[in-house]
């Protein structure tokens, strides 16, 4: 897994969240230590916003209390931040309950970097569930201008040959295709009601 990730606004963030539906997905946020939880507030805010569910914020103690948290809550986004003080022993035990940790919607971890080595160094499967979804916050994105949202729904569109209304009314149906590209483009609609048909 790359050490070095790119950078990513919270609303970007929240649209893949948002458009990936592969239950049990995992995206990583790092922000600076004093960033972590207002990031993590950011994000769920922005998620709430694009999806048709509210995203649930953990702040665990510890990881009896994550594995907890992630079971009660059996569906939709979940933003986790407050893990920076886990120590390796901490993210070592999380590792050995990692099969507690299976969910239907898409868990957000925000954490400061020296956390992120410290579970890559002490949960190495766990780590494994993070996958290459691993980026830097910047805070210094925004939301999409209308005219950024735009030239992407002309670039879905010319990628698909189809129009918005075909989108919608092939989600209305339940006849949408899979592809994530389409679930980012309700979400750019301001449909992704229409993600769960």
């Amino acid at each position: 897994m790359s050490t070095t990730p790119n950078p990513m606004g919270a609303d970007e963030l929240a649209m893949r969240v948002v458009a990936r539906s592969v239950p049990g997905a995992f995206f990583t946020l790092l922000a600076p230590d004093a960033d972590v939880a207002r990031a993590a507030a950011v994000v769920s805010e922005e998620i709430s916003s694009f999806g048709d569910e509210a995203a649930l914020r953990v702040e665990p103690k510890d990881a009896l209390a994550f594995t907890r948290r992630i079971q009660e809550h059996a569906s939709g986004p979940v933003v986790v931040s407050g893990v920076d003080g886990f120590t390796g022993t901490e993210w070592a035990h999380l590792d050995l309950l990692r099969s507690r940790l299976a969910h239907d919607g898409a868990i957000v971890l925000v954490m400061g970097e020296q956390s992120f080595a410290r579970l890559m160094r002490a949960a190495p499967n766990f780590a494994s569930f993070l996958g290459g979804s691993l980026w830097r916050w910047d805070r210094s994105s925004s939301i999409l201008s209308h005219e950024e949202r735009e030239a992407r729904l002309r670039a879905l569109q010319a990628w698909s040959g189809r129009t918005n209304d075909d989108v919608v009314s092939l989600a209305q149906r339940g006849e949408l295709p899979r592809d994530p590209e389409y679930a980012e483009w309700l979400v750019l609609l301001d449909r992704g009601d229409l993600l769960e048909r």
